[in-house]
C-alpha cells in the first residue's frame, strides 16, 4: 500500500516516451527530514509524473479508504445531531489526485499504485457513508474526467468543480429537502484572467525552496463569476437568508486560490443560493469547525449543509467529532446535568471535577461542557481519568485561521468505547486564567444512538 508506507522510492529509468514533459526534480525531495523541518509533512514525497505531472506519495497515492465503524457511527451521529435541528447534511468527497491522474505516473509508482483497487474502494466509501444517513454525492466516472486537477497543485480546476457541483446537484433533486430550499435561477460567466489571477503553486513554491528550481505555472483558462438570473426563480429579487450553506477548504472558497468556481457552478446547477462559509487551509475541520464552535450555526440553522471533504484525509478524526457533535447538543440542563462546578483556573492543573466514579458515566452518552471566561485561551488539553488507571486526554488548539472568534466555550466526549466509568477531569495549561464554568452532560435522549434515522 503505497499511501502508508511513506517510502520515497527514486524512480527507476523509463522510456523516452515517457520521460517526455517530466520535470527533473532534485534529490532533497527524497530527505525526510527536509520535510519535518519545514513542516510540511502533507507534502511528502514529492515526485515528478508524465506530461509535467508532480504528485505526492503519501496524499495522492493512498489506495486505501475503508472507514472504521467508529468513522461510520460517528458520521451517523452528526447527521442525526444536524438532522433534529432541521439540518440535512450533503457530502461531496473529492477524490485523490492518483484516482484521476493515475495514468501520469512513472514506475515504480505506475507499478505499485492499485488504481482498480482504489477506485472500488473510494466508491464504497461514498456508499458507507450515504448509508449513514448522509446525502452523498455520486463520483462514479470521476477517474475518466479530463483536467480534473490542475497537474502541480493539489487544488481542482474548473472542470473538476464543474463535474462535482453537477453530482452534488444531482444528489440534491432526489432528497426531500430539495423540494424545501427556495429556489432561483443562477448564470455563471467567464472572462479571461487578470494580472493576479494565477493557479495556485503550493508544490512549486516547495520544490524551489528546497531544490532552488523554477518551475513553470500553470495558467487559468478562465475566471468565473455567478450572478442570479434576471426574475427567474422563488425568490423573485427579494433580499432572503439563503437556506443552504457551503463549508469546504480551499477547493470552495472563491474566487482564489482554485478560481475554480465551485459555488457558482453549485448555485447554477441545483438552483439554489448558497451562502459560503468555506476557510482555505481548513482542511478536515476547519469550516465545520468555525461555523459550528464560534455559534454562527445555532444562529442560522440552515435547512442544508454541503460540506465539501478531499479523500486523501483519514476521516477517523476522533477529536474533531468529540466536540463538534456536542457542540450541536449544546449545554446541557435539568435532568441531563450529571454534575456541575465552577472556580478559577490555576496555572498548571485545574481539577475540574472528582469523586465521579459513582455516577457510572462512560463512553460518549456523556460530555464535558466548558465555559472559559479568558477568551484568549485557545490551546490546552482535559485529561479524562477513569477508574482502573484508565486515561483519556483530548487536546484543544483552536487555530485563528480557523476560529477567528473564540467564544471560550469548549465542548468534548468521553472516548467511544471507553467501559471504565469516569473519576475525575483536570484542566492543563500553562496560560490558565479567569474563572470558568464546567458540567459533565448526559447526551440528550433525541440525539441517541436508538434514535438514529428517526424523523424530526
Amino acid at each position: 500500500m503505497i499511501c502508508c508506507a511513506l517510502i520515497y522510492v527514486r524512480p527507476s529509468s523509463v522510456s523516452a516516451s515517457d520521460n517526455e514533459g517530466v520535470i527533473p526534480l532534485c534529490d532533497g525531495l527524497s530527505d525526510e527530514e527536509i520535510y519535518k523541518k519545514k513542516k510540511k509533512n502533507s507534502l511528502k514525497y514529492i515526485i515528478a509524473g508524465k506530461n509535467g505531472w508532480i504528485f505526492r506519495t503519501k496524499m495522492d497515492l493512498k489506495d486505501d479508504f475503508e472507514l472504521s465503524e467508529w468513522s461510520k457511527i460517528s458520521f451517523a451521529r452528526l447527521a442525526q445531531a444536524f438532522k433534529y435541528h432541521g439540518t440535512n447534511l450533503a457530502v461531496i468527497m473529492i477524490p485523490t489526485r492518483g484516482l484521476v491522474g493515475y495514468d501520469s505516473l512513472l514506475p515504480p509508482y505506475s507499478e505499485e499504485y492499485n488504481h482498480e483497487k482504489a477506485m472500488v474502494g473510494f466508491l464504497k466509501m461514498i456508499e458507507d457513508m450515504k448509508s449513514s444517513g448522509i446525502i452523498m454525492a455520486d463520483m462514479s466516472g470521476v477517474d475518466k474526467v479530463k483536467d480534473y486537477f490542475l497537474i502541480r497543485d493539489n487544488h481542482w480546476t474548473a472542470a473538476g468543480a464543474k463535474f462535482s457541483a453537477q453530482r452534488v446537484a444531482d444528489a440534491l433533486k432526489q432528497s426531500p429537502v430539495y423540494a424545501q430550499l427556495p429556489k432561483q435561477d443562477f448564470e455563471v460567466s467567464s472572462h479571461e484572467p487578470g494580472e493576479d489571477d494565477e493557479a495556485n503553486d503550493r508544490f512549486l513554491e516547495f520544490i524551489e525552496d528546497v531544490c532552488g528550481q523554477d518551475v513553470k505555472r500553470e495558467t487559468l483558462p478562465a475566471v468565473y463569476n455567478v450572478e442570479p438570473s434576471a426574475g427567474g426563480g422563488d425568490l423573485m429579487g427579494d433580499a432572503v437568508k439563503p437556506e443552504a450553506v457551503l463549508l469546504g477548504t480551499s477547493n470552495s472558497t472563491h474566487p482564489d486560490p482554485s478560481y475554480a468556481n465551485f459555488i457558482g457552478f453549485l448555485k447554477e446547477y441545483s438552483s439554489v443560493d448558497f451562502t459560503n462559509e468555506s476557510i482555505a487551509g481548513g482542511a478536515f475541520s476547519g469550516a465545520i469547525s468555525n461555523y459550528v464552535l464560534t455559534g454562527k450555526y445555532h444562529q442560522m440553522k440552515p435547512k442544508l449543509i454541503v460540506w465539501e471533504l478531499g479523500g486523501h484525509y483519514g476521516l477517523d478524526q476522533d477529536e474533531t467529532f468529540r466536540e463538534i457533535i456536542p457542540a450541536l447538543y449544546g449545554e446541557c440542563q435539568g435532568e441531563n446535568v450529571m454534575a456541575e462546578n465552577s472556580g478559577t483556573l490555576e496555572k498548571g492543573d485545574t481539577m475540574l471535577f472528582t469523586g465521579l466514579a459513582g455516577k457510572a458515566m462512560t463512553s460518549f452518552d456523556y460530555y464535558l461542557y466548558l465555559d472559559l471566561e479568558n477568551k484568549d485561551i485557545r490551546k490546552y488539553k482535559v485529561e479524562f481519568l477513569h477508574t482502573q488507571g484508565r486515561k483519556d486526554v483530548m487536546k484543544f488548539d483552536r487555530k485563528r485561521k480557523e476560529v477567528a472568534k473564540n467564544n471560550g466555550v469548549f465542548y468534548a466526549e468521553l472516548r467511544y468505547g471507553l467501559s471504565d466509568p469516569l473519576a475525575k477531569v483536570v484542566l492543563e495549561s500553562d496560560q490558565a486564567s479567569g474563572k470558568y464554568k464546567a458540567k459533565i452532560c448526559k447526551v440528550p435522549v433525541q440525539y441517541s444512538l436508538n434514535n438514529l434515522g428517526a424523523e424530526n
